[in-house]
């Protein structure tokens, strides 16, 4: 018999009611709405988006610090940056942090949205993190749910090199 209880799957309502964006304990994995990490105040970052699994949506990640991002082609975005499954695959870049943190979350698009909105933090949205940091990079691998009320962690997975 299937199981139609979506709402068990509202991970942002839990976060919500912990009044944390994580960590919490889900059926026996810590999960998060958001991660927080602590960079020099500038620092280059690897990302790589290394699978996308949404049927649904355009999937991908968003980067946030008080601060901006610097690419080689001399594109500056201010503040926050986001990457989606069809647009990147792989990017190194600088970010220069006044606060000395990169926040990170999985995003999406609903595809057939008029005006292609980029949503996080909502519904089903929640994070696996693996951390295989070492004395030369932070290094973290994100597992992540999109919007949609289930548990798969596995709709969009990215890794995030920060050289230290």
């Amino acid at each position: 018999m299937e199981d139609n209880n979506f709402e068990q799957y509202d991970f942002v309502e839990m976060f919500a009611a912990k009044k944390t964006a994580g960590p919490l304990i889900y059926q026996d994995k810590t999960i998060y709405l958001v991660d927080k990490i602590k960079i020099n105040a500038r620092a280059e970052v690897t990302l790589t988006i290394l699978e996308t699994n949404g049927d649904d949506f355009i999937e991908g990640v968003i980067l946030k610090t008080e601060g901006k991002f610097i690419f080689s082609d001399g594109f500056v975005a201010k503040k926050e940056i986001v990457f989606l499954e069809n647009k990147f695959r792989k990017e190194t870049f600088i970010v220069e942090s006044k606060n000395n943190y990169l926040r990170v979350q999985n995003a999406w698009i609903y595809p057939n949205d008029e005006f292609q909105v980029i949503s996080y933090s909502s519904g089903g949205a929640a994070m696996i993190i693996e951390d295989n940091s070492n004395d030369e990079y932070i290094d973290k691998t994100y597992y992540c749910n999109d919007g949609f009320l289930d548990d798969d962690f596995n709709d969009v997975i990215f890794r995030i090199q920060i050289k230290k």
